[in-house]
Order: C-alpha cells, then structure tokens, then sequence
C-alpha cells in the first residue's frame, strides 16, 4: 500500500514528476518542440527543398531565423523538417517494440 491512498505505480510516479520543477520545465520544452515541428508547414513560410541562390549565406534574421546555407535553403525550415523526422523514428520504434512485445510474448 501506499502511503495516503491507494495509487498504482504510475500514479505515485506521475506525483512525484509533478513536483519536480527541472523535469515539468524540460517534459514543456520538449512538448514544445515536439508540436512545432508537428504544424510546422503551418508556421513556415518556405518549402523544405526551395533554392534562393540570391539569398545564400544570409545571416539571421526576420524572413530567415536561423540564416540560409550555401544554396539558399532557410536552415530554420529544414531543422523544423527534420524534426519531423526524428519525432517520427522516436515514437515510431518504441511503439513496434511495444507492439511486438504484446503479441510475441
């Protein structure tokens, strides 16, 4: 039993998470990141793969946060594509290795 009430171990985890301000500020940041790059053809104003040779190597700044590379690509875009990506491999393992675990076993 536990003490004040009868939680399960995912509960008494979730409370002690709660409390804990470091890991509730970084569990923020990453559902943060984790929704921009979710909508992030939504918030962009340029394509993944768009070549603006006029525009290479600009600094950061309004239209270009991060700057642009060598061909002109906005490098904001990309990492925001990129993250995709990533957020897609992230969850897209666990959860086969989860499934696979379910019906193996």
């Amino acid at each position: 039993m536990a003490s004040g009430g009868d939680y399960s171990l995912a509960a008494q985890a979730w409370r002690r998470f709660k409390r804990h301000k470091l890991a509730m500020l970084g569990a923020w940041v990453l559902f943060t990141i984790a929704v921009a790059v979710v909508v992030a053809p939504m918030l962009v104003p340029f394509t993944f793969d768009a070549i603006d040779l006029r525009n290479r190597f600009c600094r950061p700044s309004w239209p270009h946060v991060f700057g642009t590379d060598e061909l002109g690509h906005d490098v904001f875009v990309r990492l925001m594509y990129g993250g995709r990506i990533s957020l897609l491999v992230g969850v897209t393992g666990p959860t086969s290795a989860t499934l696979a675990g379910f019906w193996g076993g």
